[in-house]
C-alpha cells in the first residue's frame, strides 16, 4: 500500500501504470491477494473499476477468479454510489 501511495504521487492516474499483461495496479493487487492495496486503489481512483487487462478481464473477473469477496463488495458498492449520484 505504501508503494501505491508513492506511485500515486508520481503519476496523474494509477491506471496509466500497466505491466506486460496489461494489468493495472488494482488488478495486480487482486491477483496477489493484497486486499488492502486493492481497496486502496479503488478508493483513490474509482475509474480503476473500468479497466481491463489484455485479455479483457475486469476487476470483477479478477475478484471472482481469486475469490476476493471484499474487493467485489467494495467495487459493487462504489458503482452503485457513482450511478446514483
Amino acid at each position: 500500500e505504501e508503494i501505491m501511495r508513492i506511485l500515486i504521487g508520481e503519476v496523474s492516474h494509477i491506471n496509466d501504470l500497466v505491466n506486460g499483461r496489461g494489468q493495472t495496479p488494482l488488478l495486480s493487487a487482486i491477483e496477489a491477494g493484497s486486499t488492502s492495496t486493492a481497496t486502496f486503489c479503488i478508493a483513490q481512483d474509482p475509474i480503476s473499476l473500468t479497466c481491463r487487462d489484455r485479455n479483457g478481464s475486469s476487476v470483477f473477473h479478477y475478484a471472482a477468479e481469486f475469490c476476493n469477496d471484499i474487493v467485489m463488495i467494495r467495487a459493487i458498492s462504489l458503482l452503485k454510489r457513482l450511478n446514483s449520484g
